[in-house]
């Protein structure tokens, strides 16, 4: 799902993902993205203010990209310590390193990482 959308996706599907996890795959891919939230917040913040009711878990990997160096890491950050660990077993069952990375406001460097590793 496209960056900007993702927000007023949720909006439209709160009821339904109320208590459920969600797990935000989103990257920045513009520098309008970028520019989205700037330096105070990330997306998957925003999305834990718009589904409070929700176990928000943002996983955020080069891996998501197709581009690889060696075995690539999945960043698996959440505010809720069951949710982020339920999400670390579902990566490690693929073949790539799953890091828990700390809370939601690690998204904001995280993001900024994507670009650095050579992500549009």
């Amino acid at each position: 799902m496209p960056y900007q959308d993702l927000l007023p996706w949720a909006d439209v599907y709160a009821p339904w993902l109320n208590g459920k996890i969600v797990i935000d795959l989103s990257i920045p891919q513009t520098s309008e993205d970028r520019l989205l939230c700037g330096w105070r917040t990330s997306v998957t913040e925003e999305l834990q203010k718009r589904l409070p009711e929700s176990r928000i878990v943002g996983a955020k990997s080069t891996v998501f990209q197709g581009y690889t160096r060696g075995q690539s890491a999945i960043y698996v950050t959440s505010d809720d310590e069951g949710a982020k660990r339920q999400g670390i077993e579902l990566f490690r069952r693929a073949p790539y390193s799953a890091v828990d990375a700390g809370g939601l406001e690690e998204n904001r460097a995280i993001d900024r990482i994507m670009k650095i590793e050579g992500l549009p």
